[in-house]
């Protein structure tokens, strides 16, 4: 049985650093820019994502600025 999946595409656009070096990232979804942007934005959900990293998370690292596609899967209980 295949799960549900939903694609998205975001952008981060905002970087929190707090003084216990946990860092915040605010994304949300691309403008319609161009025709890959253009798809997405009249297919991805409105609003933003908010994800704070603990220190030491390296692999995870943000970027302001880049795109990030946003994959939702259901999960099992």
């Amino acid at each position: 049985m295949t799960k549900p999946h939903m694609r998205a595409k975001f952008v981060c656009y905002a970087e929190t650093r707090h003084v216990y070096g946990s860092i915040q990232y605010k994304l949300q979804p691309v403008g319609g820019d161009t025709p890959e942007n253009k798809a997405f934005f009249n297919t991805t959900p409105a609003g933003n994502i908010e994800v704070t990293l603990k220190p030491g998370e390296t692999s995870a690292r943000l970027v302001l600025g880049d795109v990030y596609y946003i994959d939702f899967t259901k999960a099992e209980a």
